[in-house]
This record gives structure tokens, C-alpha cells and sequence, in this order.
């Protein structure tokens, strides 16, 4: 077998089984993030305090990461809601001009439509949650906030929609 060169191309047969590769890994990552939030969701000994990091690293405050709270589902019919966060690795401005590190967010799921919007966005001056948020915004049933991460490589938006559709027996209304 020859040796590929600094600059040689990948025969097309080894970059297609490396897309399978890829794409079967994100399927089981999507898998195992359904499963943690079924099983969270559905234990009442975790505390409400049980965040599970969707993409980034939470050890780093330099960095982007978003977690979800599986523990904290409440499910009424089609809709979910679920808390997550969100960790800028700099100073982030909203489309109104909202200037913060990190924010806590209420986001509402309609399964039946695989939609998510933010109802509620605690907004942090500081990385990683720290100290007291300094905007608090409660958002009407009409004033539709959807669910986005900008400039976030791995974009989680379907699978966060996936995962809390999936859940069964968390906090039922």
C-alpha cells in the first residue's frame, strides 16, 4: 500500500467511510442525549441542579458551551419546557443590544410543530453564571423568541428539540 504525501488527496472510498464515520458517531451522540434526558427527567433524586453539557466545556469559561437541565422538564401535552444555558467565550450583544458573558434561559418545545422559543432569559454580566443577573426578560406567548446559536459550530438546535420530545414522565401538567 502507498503512503499518501503531504498534500495528497484521501482516495474517495476512505473520505466517504469517514463520513459514515461521523455521521454514525453524531447519531449515537444524539442517542445518548435522548436517553440522559429520559432518564434525568424521569428520576426525581437528581437535583435541580443537574446541567448536562450539549457542546463546549464548561471547565473553560474562555469558551462557548450550552447546557441543558434534564431534571427540570416539564411536559404538558406537545410542549415542553426546559432549561438551558448558555456560555459565551466574549461579550455577546442580542438583536435589542443586550450585552452579556452567560444567560439562563427557559426554552418552551412544541413537539408537534419541532420548534423551540425562549420564554424566559436571565442575562449575566459574567462568564459561567456568576453573581446575580443583571436583565431578567419574561417574553409574551405572541412575542416568539425562537431557539438560536449563533455562531456556534455545533449547532445543538435539533437535538435539544429531539432529546426533550423524547421524554416521557418528567414533571407532567
Amino acid at each position: 500500500m502507498k503512503i499518501p504525501t503531504a498534500g495528497a488527496t484521501l482516495p474517495q472510498t476512505l473520505r466517504f467511510h469517514n463520513l459514515r464515520f461521523l455521521m454514525a458517531a453524531r447519531n449515537t451522540v444524539m442517542k445518548l442525549l435522548a436517553m440522559a434526558v429520559m432518564a434525568l427527567a424521569g428520576q426525581g433524586a437528581f437535583s435541580a441542579d443537574t446541567w448536562l453539557t450539549i457542546t463546549g466545556d464548561p471547565g473553560n469559561s474562555g469558551n462557548h458551551y450550552i447546557q441543558v437541565n434534564p431534571a427540570a422538564i416539564d411536559i404538558k401535552d406537545d410542549l415542553r419546557v426546559i432549561p438551558v444555558r448558555i456560555n459565551r467565550a466574549k461579550i455577546w450583544t442580542t438583536n435589542e443590544g443586550v450585552q452579556f458573558r452567560s444567560v439562563e434561559t427557559e426554552v418552551q418545545i412544541d413537539c408537534t410543530q419541532q420548534t423551540a422559543r425562549y420564554v424566559k432569559a436571565s442575562f449575566y454580566a459574567h462568564p459561567d453564571f456568576r453573581g446575580q443577573p443583571f436583565k431578567v426578560a419574561v417574553y409574551a406567548p405572541d412575542d416568539i423568541r425562537p431557539m438560536v446559536f449563533k455562531d456556534i459550530a455545533d449547532n445543538p438546535n435539533v437535538r435539544i428539540i429531539k432529546a426533550a420530545c423524547m421524554a416521557k414522565g418528567a414533571t407532567n401538567n
